[in-house]
């Protein structure tokens, strides 16, 4: 029986080795399902196409600030602002919204603000410099 993941990380997997397992999960009705699933179920030949992280951003800010959130889509500026960095992300979304009031994660709340799916054709490290890399060059803004 195939189990799908969360959405996310499917996607993820997906892009990476290219095995869906959504479609997987579909396949499993068919009345000759284990020679579909065996067949969709194959990593790229030469593996994974490319190192890949999630680089998930947290919002932490210190007091007097209320928890603002003042800074928009700091993913969408961030790729408009630094191409050379857009070509190594798959993925991306800003949750927070320019004015929302945001949770201190002292209080235990998800405190993500935003997540890029970030990759590498070179390595491991230059995958690590990027995830850096991206995390130094947002902007963010929290009143």
């Amino acid at each position: 029986m195939v189990s799908p993941q969360s959405g996310d990380t499917c996607d993820f997997i997906e892009a990476t080795w290219g095995v869906d397992y959504w479609a997987l999960l579909l396949v499993t009705k068919l009345r000759n399902a284990s020679a579909w699933v065996h067949a969709l179920s194959q990593p790229y030949r030469d593996g994974a196409q490319y190192h890949a992280d999630k680089v998930w951003i947290i919002a932490d800010w210190d007091p007097p600030k209320k928890g603002i959130w003042e800074s928009g889509n700091i993913t969408e500026e961030l790729l408009r602002r630094r191409p050379d960095l857009a070509k190594h992300v798959s993925q991306h979304r800003t949750f927070a919204k320019k004015g929302d009031q945001l949770r201190h994660q002292s209080s235990g709340a998800n405190s993500f603000v935003a997540y890029l799916h970030i990759f590498s054709r070179h390595s491991r490290i230059h995958l690590l410099e990027l995830a850096t890399e991206i995390r130094n060059a947002l902007h963010i803004e929290i009143s």
